[in-house]
């Protein structure tokens, strides 16, 4: 029996217990839930603060964001703390279910100083749903993707920086228009071996055509991250029971939080509708560049098919950095189109052929 703290009392707390509950009982046991704000007991398992947890054993981080997980990392390793893991919260986690900590976590290790909470790179940069107000604009590209090497050079030049990425998103667009997505993700995990890595898709593609995929991603142990749109609803069950014959780690991102879109960006800086960020640590990486967000990266794509001057200021060189801690300091400052960014809510739909500069912008 291994015993184990769990960092976190709240919903990603509940979840690591169910699972273990449910699956391995009798082989990890919880002594103990760590948490800042909460006291007393989670179904009859104290919480506790860290300075109180005093045995050896190793914590299983239950937080979602991966910024307060770099935080909580830090604060572990400052005062000792060897084994520490992550929870991934997979909607079918049992890439291996003898191995709680294989199948259900990420190792987070190395130096506190030297990790990247999160990054997003494009496999491809085109898309076949086109949603209005996707924040990548993904609908104004056509059949244009970036060469294997300069992916490569990409993740070369990040790993320059450090390997310790805690979650690395590789996305589009739709990277399963990609033929060669299987290398792409190859060369990720042997980059980055402990990290989180998903794979972000719309799921319309998903069949056992992509058997080669769908095994590459079993064999690297990266998730499949679905965002059930509406076209994709009327699929999930067929698309659950593909990805669980191929034994792929997935999650869905259920349809109730996925057909209300937020169209994030103003025309002016003077909107009426609120100031918000909803990308924030959304840090994209793509041809040898980083930014803060997506927003900000891919708008020379928007700003040249309708004629217009938002800020692009805010994207830097990769190879500029010379430490992980001045990397994050510049993705985290604002920059100057974060003055339009705004929260207008809209209800999910697909561009039509003729793209119009209102479905990305809110004009009013």
């Amino acid at each position: 029996m291994i015993k184990i703290y769990v960092y976190g009392a709240g919903l990603y707390g509940h979840y690591v217990l169910k699972r273990i509950k449910t699956y391995y009982e009798k082989e990890i046991d919880i002594v103990s839930f760590i948490d800042k704000n909460k006291t007393g007991e989670l179904n009859h398992i104290p919480i506790i603060r860290l300075e109180n947890a005093c045995e050896d054993f190793p914590v299983v981080v239950a937080i979602d964001n991966r910024y307060v997980v770099s935080e909580i990392y830090r604060e572990l390793r400052q005062v000792g703390v060897e084994k520490i893991f992550m929870f991934l919260n997979r909607d079918n986690p049992r890439y291996d279910k003898t191995d709680f900590f294989k199948s259900e976590c990420a190792l987070l290790m190395g130096k506190s100083e030297d990790y990247i909470p999160h990054i997003e790179m494009h496999a491809v940069d085109y898309c076949n749903l086109n949603c209005k107000a996707c924040i990548h604009f993904s609908a104004l590209y056509s059949k244009e993707e970036q060469s294997f090497d300069t992916i490569f050079n990409d993740i070369d030049l990040l790993s320059g920086l450090t390997t310790n990425i805690v979650s690395f998103y590789i996305m589009g667009g739709e990277p399963l228009l990609r033929d060669d997505l299987s290398d792409v993700i190859r060369y990720a995990r042997k980059t980055f071996p402990y990290s989180d890595i998903q794979v972000l898709t719309n799921g319309l593609l998903i069949s056992k055509e992509y058997g080669e995929l769908l095994c590459t991603l079993h064999d690297t142990n990266v998730t499949l991250t679905v965002s059930e749109y509406k076209p994709t609803q009327s699929r999930r069950e067929e698309i659950c029971k593909i990805l669980s014959e191929f034994r792929v780690p997935y999650i869905i991102r259920k349809y109730d939080s996925k057909n209300r879109f937020i169209k994030t960006i103003s025309i002016s800086a003077d909107s009426l509708y609120p100031k918000t960020c909803i990308c924030r640590g959304c840090v994209n990486i793509y041809k040898g560049l980083a930014a803060r967000c997506p927003a900000v990266m891919y708008l020379k794509r928007l700003n040249d098919r309708f004629n217009l001057t938002l800020p692009e200021d805010g994207i830097r060189s990769l190879d500029e950095f010379e430490s992980v801690d001045k990397f994050n300091s510049a993705m985290s400052e604002s920059i100057p189109l974060c003055e339009y960014c705004v929260y207008c809510e809209i209800e999910w739909e697909q561009c039509g052929l003729d793209k119009k500069m209102e479905d990305f912008l809110v004009v009013n």
